[in-house]
Formats: structure tokens, sequence, C-alpha cells
């Protein structure tokens, strides 16, 4: 895994100076797509337990997510896929929850860069959702989701 954070790391680095270098100009969309690269940097350096820790304490919303598709088990059945991915259909189909709200949930999952997005609705493992899939991990977001219910 480290390899390939390595160098997903170094492709989104050479990305973002190049982003970077047209948004100087003042070249259109390149504001966004540069923000979008910074974020998915940092998602991609971001060690797992930092996530979680922050998921926790300044993300209630993702952390509720991320802990309801680990409870379905979304994050192992893409692990397994991890080459091809799944659609949110195929998701909902294999861990017998709600197509829509499956599809839901992957779509702010991507938005979050929790998990990838290979094409429309069809999702990919991460790095991160890769290690939620390992009981230390994916234990330490029931851990950060549980403050958050008791202050309901």
């Amino acid at each position: 895994m480290t390899t390939h954070r390595n160098a997903q790391a170094l492709s989104l680095l050479e990305d973002s100076a190049t982003t970077g270098r047209s948004y100087v100009q003042d070249e259109t969309g390149t504001r966004e797509k540069l923000l979008s690269l910074t974020k998915s940097l940092s998602a991609a350096v971001e060690l797992p337990s930092e996530a979680i820790q922050r998921m926790g304490w300044a993300e209630p919303a993702r952390s509720a997510e991320v802990k309801i598709a680990g409870d379905l088990k979304l994050f192992d059945k893409l692990a397994e896929k991890e080459d091809v991915g799944l659609t949110a259909a195929e998701l909902a189909t294999e861990s017998k929850a709600d197509p829509i709200l499956t599809s839901c949930i992957m779509r702010h999952l991507v938005a979050m860069n929790v998990v990838g997005e290979k094409g429309a609705d069809h999702y990919v493992a991460t790095p991160f959702s890769t290690a939620l899939t390992e009981p230390k991990y994916r234990d330490g977001i029931t851990y950060a989701y549980i403050p958050y219910l008791i202050s309901l």
C-alpha cells in the first residue's frame, strides 16, 4: 500500500504543480481543479488513524456515512474488486441495502475522498477505504462515532 500511496502522492504533486502554473495565469477552471487536486493529495498522504480522528471530531456526517458503509461491508466489497470496482447497484445487491441510499452514500464518500470513482456510479477502493477493512481502523470509526451519538 505504501508504494501505491507514494506513487499516487507523486502524481498528484506533479499535477498540482502543472495546474498551479496555469492557475497563476488565470486560466479558466484551474482554481477548481487545483482545489480538487490538493484535497486528493491530502487524502493520499493522510494516515488512516489521522483521518479517523479528524472525522470523529470535525466531520460527524462523514463519520456516520463511513460507519454505515463499514457496517454494510461496502469497503470490503470494494477491496475485493480493487482493480475493477463495483457500481452502486452491485454494492446494494451484495450488501442487501437500498440501492438509492447506497448510491447517495457512495457519492458522498467520493466527495470526501474516502472512495474513488471510476465512472458514473462506478466506485473503486482507495488506500483509506481499504485500510477500513482492517479491524484496527474499522473499530476506530466506531470509537470516533460514539461521542457524536451520545451528544444527540
